[in-house]
């Protein structure tokens, strides 16, 4: 079975999770599954309550790996999708794993990977649910906590930058696993520097409409496109403005 899952740490994320659910169900009928801390209920999503950790950024890994889906595709909760997603379940008939890169940077020193091996956003992740992907799942996770107590170089711990990424990139470059790397499309980060050539499929971060967002950023004829960082503006409390960031973007030649 095939679905999309959210992970919800907080009142506040968890209406805002069911939001973005409802939003990618009425583009992709599949089902859609919300791990949610506290519990709600919501019709047409299925609401799967958890008890929270300390860390809303371990929950997510402990709720990807507990996914209900033999294939899923994670979307974290400031994801407002636009297009059907449908093909990245396609990307699972070859690889393991699918998903962007870090927008704005390339990854931390981290001694034990290529510095070629750039750093994964895990906030756009098509997986399949094979014993090997579950496996990374838990070293992820248990790097990530270790890193978060005694980080073994500068940026580990991902204060600065990614949060739980740059334990993902190590224990992604140690796991062997085949990884299809997406383009920006389907994970468009406004916050940082971008381009696209296609359609975007998904925007990656709060903003207070969605949709003059993407009636902007797709509109014909689509071409080659390079943004500058678009809104500085970063969690639930602190969104991005849409009609700030279309008018930055109808500035753009």
């Amino acid at each position: 079975m095939r679905g999309i899952v959210f992970s919800a740490t907080g009142e506040g994320y968890v209406t805002t999770a069911i939001k973005a659910a409802l939003r990618s169900a009425s583009l992709n009928p599949l089902p859609h599954a919300v791990f949610c801390s506290p519990a709600r209920q919501a019709s047409g999503l299925q609401m799967i309550p958890f008890e929270a950790s300390e860390n809303p950024h371990i929950d997510k890994i402990s709720n990807m790996l507990a996914s209900p889906f033999e294939e899923t595709i994670y979307l974290d909760v400031d994801c407002q999708v636009i297009e059907p997603l449908g093909e990245l379940f396609d990307l699972l008939e070859h690889y393991d794993i699918a998903a962007a890169h870090a927008p704005g940077y390339r990854g931390a020193a981290d001694q034990e990977v290529p510095a070629s091996f750039y750093e994964i956003n895990t906030g756009v992740v098509a997986y399949r649910g094979s014993d090997q992907v579950l496996a990374l799942m838990r070293d992820w996770r248990a790097t990530y906590r270790a890193w978060l107590a005694d980080p073994p170089f500068e940026g580990a711990d991902g204060q600065r930058f990614g949060q739980d990424q740059p334990a993902f990139r190590r224990c992604l470059w140690r796991s062997g696993i085949a990884i299809y790397v997406l383009g920006p499309e389907y994970n468009w980060r406004f916050l940082a520097p971008s381009f696209l050539c296609g359609k975007a499929k998904v925007i990656h971060g709060f903003v207070s409409d969605p949709d003059p967002l993407a009636a902007a950023v797709n509109r014909a004829p689509l071409r080659a496109r390079v943004y500058p960082q678009l809104s500085a503006g970063y969690g639930l409390d602190n969104e991005g403005q849409a009609d700030a960031i279309v008018k930055k973007l109808n500035q753009q030649p």
